[in-house]
């Protein structure tokens, strides 16, 4: 079977393999073992799993925090996502759906957003320690009112931004999706598509090893899935940085460049629209 390992909260884990058995074996301090034909880390960027398996990532610090929380907007959001670039980091509205757990009442459907407020270290530090009020102000003049009054705020947090690339998304009967195999900058969303992907290909070459009668641990399904997600993730890693840096230009030359550039590409539907399907995850 198959160990999904966002269930584990250990930091006293080994892992070892039985090849012999097919077998990934984890084993925690208080005794217990678990053991899987194929074991899938999805336990996030500080993965144990990864660790405990000797897998090397290459990390690279944004010198970015984002600060996240859940507002209330006056004007509903209509479910459009709003961006805003700025010269210390990009601001996200998302919105949400629904509210279930602040308890919203009839009518406040569609006034709800997730945001992602990516700014230099000093600059998030120093908007952490605003209060609610003055936070939300500073908030509703980032956005330029695009939702009218920002409302209320909820569970703040400031979380440091770093890129992050496992040396290897595979070891014996093991494979790492998600941020326990790469993360990268908000900026653009993508970190949520690149992990749909992962998980969408381990399962279909699950599927795959299933029809040919395979182990699903099986060393070749598991070369396949990395050939299928590596190179694609650090593509992707690599466009994000370029665009932090990008978009961090302050010399008015490419200021002026940088923007028509963005002008030009927001008219080109032809183009557009096939890589809004890409960054979504679909590669048909």
């Amino acid at each position: 079977g198959v160990v999904a390992s966002n269930a584990i909260d250990s930091n006293a884990m080994q892992s070892e393999s039985d090849d012999a058995n097919g077998l990934r074996i984890l084993r925690f301090a208080s005794g217990a073992a678990l053991q899987a034909q194929l074991v899938i880390a999805a336990d996030g960027a500080q993965s144990v799993v990864r660790d405990a398996v000797g897998i090397n990532s290459q990390e690279r610090e944004y010198d970015h925090h984002a600060l996240v929380a859940t507002v209330k907007v006056e004007k509903p959001h209509k479910q459009i996502a709003y961006q805003r670039f700025s010269k210390t980091g990009p601001l996200a509205f998302l919105p949400l759906n629904s509210l279930e757990d602040l308890e919203s009442t009839e009518g406040e459907v569609g006034h709800y957003c997730s945001i992602v407020w990516s700014q230099k270290s000093e600059q998030a530090a120093a908007l952490a320690n605003l209060n609610d009020v003055e936070f939300m102000a500073a908030l509703q003049i980032a956005i330029e009112s695009r939702l009218g009054k920002v409302e209320q705020v909820f569970d703040r947090k400031m979380i440091p931004l770093a890129q992050r690339h496992a040396s290897s998304y595979v070891a014996p009967m093991l494979a790492l999706i998600g941020d326990a195999a790469h993360t990268l900058h908000p900026l653009a969303g993508q970190g949520v598509n690149l992990s749909f992907a992962d998980a969408k290909a381990v399962f279909d070459e699950i599927y795959r090893a299933e029809q040919r009668q395979l182990p699903i641990g099986h060393q070749s399904v598991l070369r396949r899935y990395q050939r299928q997600r590596r190179t694609h993730n650090a593509v992707a890693i690599a466009a994000m940085k370029g665009f932090k840096e990008l978009f961090e230009l302050q010399h008015p030359a490419a200021v002026v460049t940088r923007n028509m550039g963005m002008r030009v590409f927001d008219g080109l539907s032809f183009i557009k629209r096939p890589l809004m399907r890409i960054a979504a995850g679909d590669f048909s």
